[in-house]
């Protein structure tokens, strides 16, 4: 069984992995995505588990 704070990463994880599945198919959803995840997870953590530059986050989120 996993705790709470377990299963908050894993949710922002798992929209993350759906938010980049739109965007490859070139879906809006993928940035509101990461404009709202931006305020509640580290952006240092997005950039890591997406694999791109803190800029190239911030220009998403713009």
């Amino acid at each position: 069984m996993i705790g709470p704070q377990e299963a908050l990463v894993l949710d922002w994880r798992l929209e993350l992995i759906r938010a980049r599945v739109h965007r490859d198919h070139g879906n809006a959803h993928f940035l509101t995505t990461i404009t709202r995840l931006r305020d509640q997870v580290p952006a240092e953590e997005i950039t890591e588990y997406l694999s791109v530059s803190q800029s190239q986050v911030l220009r998403w989120a713009a």
